[in-house]
């Protein structure tokens, strides 16, 4: 039923322009698409870790060589608070996190660089939306895994200046006024 819905949408928009759609011309001034590009959404959380005894939030050196935030995927199943709890002691090895307030969205968009495991092909478009929470810790051992370049306590005053994307310099701007 979908498709003859479709048909019959597409059948009326070239009515619409003055052509039957077998026009005596040999022309269709309206045609039907016939393919459209779907992006693909990620959701994933993440956090800003405050140390209180260090007064220091936690950095990572990502992929691409640039100062963020630690965050990845919402697994089935997770919530959004789980997730960036799971994703910052993955990426960064630090444990006994504690959230402390939400502090909001942000939304970008990329295209793939290269294929990825997870069925990410080279060139296709990606919408992102990351979740963001406050979090607090007494540990100050980091350990980083593999899929960053590192991870690094850095001085309050400096976590906003030295975040390399514009919209995670806004989510720690508010972590540090809260």
């Amino acid at each position: 039923q979908c498709e003859n819905q479709n048909e019959n949408f597409w059948r009326a928009k070239t009515q619409e322009q003055g052509c039957r759609g077998d026009c005596e011309r040999g022309e269709v001034i309206y045609k039907k698409p016939t393919s459209i590009n779907i992006m693909r959404l990620e959701l994933s959380a993440g956090g800003v870790v405050y140390n209180p005894a260090l007064k220091k939030i936690l950095l990572i050196k990502d992929f691409a060589d640039k100062w963020a935030l630690p965050k990845g995927w919402i697994e089935k199943g997770e919530t959004a608070e789980q997730a960036a709890v799971r994703e910052v002691q993955e990426e960064t090895g630090v444990k006994n996190l504690k959230i402390l307030a939400p502090l909001g969205e942000v939304e970008y968009f990329y295209t793939a660089t290269h294929d990825r495991d997870y069925g990410l092909k080279k060139g296709e478009r990606v919408h992102k939306k990351v979740i963001f929470f406050l979090m607090e810790t007494a540990d100050e051992k980091l350990v980083p895994q593999w899929e960053i370049k590192g991870a690094e306590w850095v001085e309050l005053d400096k976590a906003e200046e030295i975040s390399s994307y514009e919209n995670m310099r806004k989510i720690v701007g508010k972590a540090v006024g809260i």
